[in-house]
Order: structure tokens, then C-alpha cells, then sequence
């Protein structure tokens, strides 16, 4: 009985060299060494699975499967040696030297590749294809000579990474040069990259000094064309031949904009006010089956798909809300089936926009309704949203039910109604006089000092933007229900139930408009009980009172409905002005902001760009409960 010894270094070469497979390691140690017979392979074989592979595998993985890195960190571990007893004397057909020895070799002496003619090369090379896969022999080959070749970006995939660093064009090509002199030209110049950007713009777009937009109908084509390249020849050829896109639209008004040194030809235009026009595409399905979905947009509330209509400078009012809606319904009343021909096969798709990325102003400009206090949907006053009796009564206007919930501004309205009944609860009272005003202002202070402690910045006057009530601050404010009752001083199960509500109608999914409906006329219920002195927001009313026939006159689940792309859009409007758009003129400056937000929109590079990691959290079992699967 003798010893079969092998280091580890060695024995990992011959591992890389089979692909890290056992049984082609194996036959390369077979080769190696050729007195091993099969009893001897059998003990290797159980030896290699049972403690060098899985060794090897956790050290492999922490330096990323890179080799340089592997022999670098583990020398010493390699140094060790690889013992087995076996049942003859084992040699390496590679280290024998000349000289006495127990075997013996007959025939002619064997040389090295390169010594062997062209006719021996060619055998050998033949022998070695006959005995390996191809793919093998390959990999082998970059193994020993280390020279891997790194794969090139695609002009979209260029593009999309160019997008998701925020580039310039300049720090692009810094990149390119760098990556270059290491020997490793992976990056598409930039003109190759700048066609890539091209095709991503649709053809029918205006710019002037005062506004940019883009034929509706045009852009859809556009869109419905970077869908479709988005699909596999196996996917396409088992789609209908006639489609239908749903997506939703809508429109914004912000203001506080930075306010460029550049003249306009009008007086009356400034550029501190916007008011920005999006649709997002939402799914595609067959025509006559709308449960047969051939492409879903899993982030509806991104702005990755948020395809820019109309951004022009002028303050948001109900003049100018009217005349833009009266705008796109002409577009829309007018829009023609989007054909696409793939590979000879014409596709036609037809096109249905849902009218909900608004906030409560546009919605209650589109419903006619006077004051913003007034539901849009029952027309019930302040003073009658407490009389449940009485609101139940009321007329319901159906087409106001398909504006839908805004599920961002609702959290927003519900956390400062929380708030507001802690500042009024002292003298619980709807209205703020003169003799309750310093009472009100006191408890506000108080509140906030404590939020203040816990990081929560609420209800702050911000200059030129509002408050600090967004909906971040709304997510973290309804996070933890008990703290937020303990601070404010208001019912905890009122809280929670504000909380659950909120987490459903922003969730996405699917929801049990009946068992939702329940919860909601619950909750309804037990604030009238607490607070009945304090009167019912107007959307903390849609919601409980409304909500159920919201959620059922749906198409889709409310929360992919929501505007909360839009809103975010204002962001990447003020980002892409500032970096990414010539300064010479206000008809330039518009012109490469819009093609930005049409190419960071752009259904095709959607499915390339990285994803943002986004931490979801959990619902509730109640909120689930309320679900519908």
C-alpha cells in the first residue's frame, strides 16, 4: 500500500481546468497520472467530494471566483498536500525523469507540442477534440493563458448605464479612455451611443422657449415599438395579432423652480412654475382576453416608464388644467391602432388611458366642483361629512369614481389629520379663533419639539415648496402607530386603522372591495365616536366613505393607478435641466430636456438599467386580510 500525494495547488489547477466538474477532474488526474486504477479513483473521487470540493467552493466564492485573487489570499492553504492511501506506486506522467526506475517505457520517446511537427499537432489536436467537448477545450485554453475576454456593452446596455450613473458625456468618455488603457475596450464610443439615444425618441416633438410636448399619438406608437422589441421570438409568436395597452395619465402643477438667466421673448412666462403632462404604459394583453398579459410593468408608481406628453412654464389653475384635459381627450378621442410589424407579422394595438395620475386640485377642477373642502364624488360639505346617515343619501357621481383614491396624497391628508386634531383636541373645537389660536399654536410646538426627538421633521413651513408633509414623511409617520399616539395624544386603534387603509390602496395588489368597504364604514364609525367636534377631511371622506366603489369601478388594482410617478418626475425634470441640456437657448434647454425624459422613460432600456434596491415592508395581517388573491 502506498501513498498518492498531490498539493492542493496543483489540485486545484486541474479543477479549474475541468470547470470544477469532478468526474472531468478526474480524468485529467487519469492522464496525469496513469497507474491510478479505478479502486484508487473511486477513493479520490469520495475524498474530492466530501472535503477538498466543498473547502475549495467557500474559499472560491470569497474572492468572487476570481483566480489571481484565489492564489493570492490562500497561499498558504495551497502549500498543503493532498494524501491518499492507494494500491500502487503512483508517478506523474509529466514529472518522470530519466534515470532507473521501476517502470518502464516502451517505444518512441514523446516530445513536446511545439518540437512535434504539423502533422503530430494536428493529431494530437484531433485526439484531444475526439475526448473533450469543445467548450472545454476553450475554456481550458483561456485558462492557460489567462486570457479571459471581457464582453462588450451594447449600445443600449451602454446607454442604460449611462442613465443610471446620471453621465455626462464628458465623464462617459473618461470612463471609455480609462477602461481602454487597461486593455480592456469594452464601451461603444459615444456617437454610437448618441444613435442608441435616437432611437428612443419619438417623431413628433415641439419644442418652443415656453413649452415642450410630444404628439400623443406618436408616442404611443413609439412606445407600443420598444415594447415589443422587449419580447422573445417565442414570446411574439404566441401573441394575438391584436393588442390593447392600457396606461394611465395625468397632470401637475409645481413650482419653485430654479429661474435660468436667459431671456423670453413674452413678458408674462417664467420658469419658476411648471406644469408637466405624463402617461405611464401600464400592461398589454390580447384584445379580446384581458387576462392574457404579454407584458406588465412591475413598477407603476417609477419613473422609469413615466413618458413625458407636455411640460410647459406657466403657474397650475383651473383655466389652465381645463384646457390641457380638453387637449388630450381631443388626442385621445382621435388615436388610431399603433401598428408594428415584426419580422412580417403586423401586430395591431389599440390604446386605453386611464385619467388618475391627478391630485385632489385637477380632480376637483374635472368635476366642477368649487371648493377643494367639497367631495367631488357626493358634492357633501364639511359641515356634513360627520352625518354618515346623511351622506349615505347622497347622489354619487359615477364618472367622478374613476379619477380614483391618489393613494400618495392620502397619505399625506390622512397623517395631517391626525395632526390637526392633536393641535385642536384641548379645546376640541373644527375652527380656530382668536381666544383658541394660542392654544392650538402652543400644542403644535410641543407636538413637533417630540417628533423632533424621534427624527420626524412634521408640518414645517418649507419657502417655495410647501411643508415638510410629503409622503416620505407620511410613510415613517404611520410606520409606528403606538409612538405616533403616544406623541399626539390620539386614539391608537384610529391610528392603526388610518395605517391598514393606507397600506392597501398603496400595495398594488388586488383588493376585497367589500371587505375593504366594511373596514372603512368601521373606522368611519369609531372617528365620529372620538372626534365627531372635528369635521371629516375631504379625502379622509373618499376614502372611508367612497373608497369601496372607487376600488370596484377599477380597472386595474388602485395602487398602480397611483400619481406618485408623476410627482417624482418634477425631480428628474430639475436634474436633466441642470446637467444634461444646452444653456445657449430656452428652445435648446426644452429640447434636450424633453429627450431625456423620453429616453430615461424608455421602455426598452427599462429592462436593462439596474434596478434601485427598495427596501418593501411587510404588510399587516389585516391589511392582508383585506386583499383579494
Amino acid at each position: 500500500m502506498s501513498t498518492f500525494s498531490i498539493s492542493y495547488k496543483e489540485l486545484v489547477e486541474i479543477l479549474l481546468l475541468s470547470n470544477r466538474e469532478v468526474h472531468k477532474c478526474l480524468e485529467n488526474l487519469k492522464s496525469k497520472y496513469p497507474n491510478l486504477v479505478d479502486d484508487d479513483l473511486e477513493k479520490v473521487y469520495r475524498e474530492l467530494s466530501q472535503h477538498f470540493i466543498p473547502a475549495f467552493s467557500k474559499k472560491w466564492k470569497k474572492c468572487a471566483r476570481n483566480k489571481t485573487s484565489f492564489f493570492a489570499k490562500n497561499e498558504e492553504w495551497l502549500k498543503l498536500l493532498f494524501n491518499l492511501p492507494v494500491s500502487t506506486a503512483v508517478e506523474s506522467s509529466e514529472e518522470c525523469e530519466p534515470g532507473p526506475s521501476k517502470r518502464t517505457r516502451t517505444g518512441r520517446p514523446e516530445k513536446s507540442f511545439d518540437e512535434c511537427c504539423d502533422r503530430a499537432k494536428r493529431y494530437k489536436v484531433k485526439s484531444l477534440c475526439e475526448n473533450n467537448e469543445q467548450q472545454t477545450i476553450t475554456n481550458a485554453a483561456k485558462c492557460l493563458e489567462g486570457e479571459l475576454k471581457p464582453k462588450k456593452f451594447s449600445p443600449e446596455q451602454a446607454l442604460a448605464l449611462f442613465l443610471d450613473a446620471s453621465l455626462s458625456k464628458h465623464q462617459y468618455e473618461i470612463i471609455k479612455k480609462a477602461t481602454k488603457d487597461l486593455g480592456c475596450d469594452i464601451f461603444p464610443c459615444y456617437d454610437i451611443v448618441s444613435k442608441a439615444k435616437k432611437m428612443c425618441l419619438a417623431e413628433d416633438i415641439e419644442c418652443t422657449e415656453s413649452y415642450a410636448v410630444v404628439g400623443l399619438q406618436s408616442l404611443l406608437d413609439h412606445t407600443v415599438k420598444r415594447i415589443f422589441m422587449t419580447k422573445t421570438k417565442e414570446e411574439l409568436s404566441e401573441m394575438n395579432d391584436t393588442c390593447t395597452l392600457d396606461s394611465k395619465w395625468g397632470c401637475d402643477g409645481s413650482s419653485g423652480h430654479s429661474e435660468y438667466k436667459q431671456a423670453f421673448d413674452e413678458e408674462d412666462i417664467s420658469d419658476e412654475n411648471l406644469f408637466l403632462t405624463s402617461l405611464v404604459p401600464l400592461r398589454l394583453t390580447d384584445a379580446k382576453n384581458d387576462t392574457n398579459v404579454h407584458w406588465f410593468n412591475n413598477s407603476p408608481s417609477s419613473t422609469r416608464l413615466c413618458r413625458p406628453v407636455q411640460f410647459q412654464f406657466t403657474k397650475e389653475t383651473r383655466e389652465i388644467i381645463k384646457n390641457e384635459i380638453s387637449r388630450m381627450e381631443g388626442e385621445i378621442k382621435n388615436l388610431n391602432e399603433s401598428i408594428v410589424n415584426v419580422d412580417g407579422k403586423i401586430y395591431k394595438v389599440k390604446h386605453n388611458l386611464m385619467f388618475t395620475m391627478i391630485d385632489g386640485k385637477v380632480a376637483q377642477t374635472v368635476t366642477d366642483t368649487a371648493s377643494n373642502a367639497v367631495c367631488f364624488i357626493c358634492k357633501a360639505k364639511p359641515t356634513e361629512m360627520n352625518d354618515l346617515n346623511h351622506v349615505r343619501t347622497k347622489v354619487v357621481d359615477e364618472d367622478a369614481l374613476k379619477v380614483g383614491l391618489s393613494p400618495l396624497h392620502a397619505r399625506i391628508k390622512f397623517m395631517e389629520c391626525i395632526l390637526h386634531i392633536a393641535y385642536n383636541k384641548s379645546f376640541q373645537m373644527w375652527r380656530v379663533n382668536k381666544n383658541t389660536s394660542h392654544l392650538r399654536d402652543e400644542e403644535k410646538k410641543r407636538i413637533q419639539g417630540l417628533f423632533a426627538k424621534v427624527g420626524l421633521k412634521v408640518d414645517c413651513v418649507k419657502q417655495g415648496s410647501g411643508t415638510t408633509n410629503d409622503g416620505n414623511m407620511a410613510r415613517r409617520f404611520f410606520a409606528d402607530a403606538r409612538k405616533i399616539s403616544e406623541i399626539t395624544g390620539v386614539d391608537f386603534d384610529l391610528i392603526y386603522r388610518f395605517s391598514i387603509i393606507l397600506q392597501v390602496i398603496n400595495s398594488g395588489a388586488c383588493i376585497d372591495a367589500v371587505k375593504f368597504g366594511e373596514y372603512c364604514e368601521d373606522t368611519a364609525e369609531r372617528y365620529l365616536s372620538l372626534y365627531s367636534w372635528y369635521y371629516m377631511p375631504n379625502t379622509i371622506h373618499k376614502v372611508l366613505i367612497h373608497g369601496s366603489k372607487i376600488i370596484s369601478a377599477a380597472m386595474l388594482p388602485i395602487g398602480m393607478l397611483s400619481e406618485e410617478a408623476q410627482e417624482a418626475r418634477n425631480k428628474d425634470y430639475r436634474q436633466y435641466r441642470l446637467h444634461h441640456a444646452r444653456k445657449c437657448s430656452r428652445e435648446s434647454t426644452n429640447e434636450d430636456v424633453i429627450n431625456m425624459l423620453l429616453i430615461s422613460s424608455d421602455p426598452l432600456l427599462y429592462t436593462m438599467r439596474k434596478r434601485p434596491i427598495k427596501k418593501n415592508l411587510p404588510l399587516d395581517e389585516d391589511a392582508k386580510n383585506l386583499l383579494s388573491y
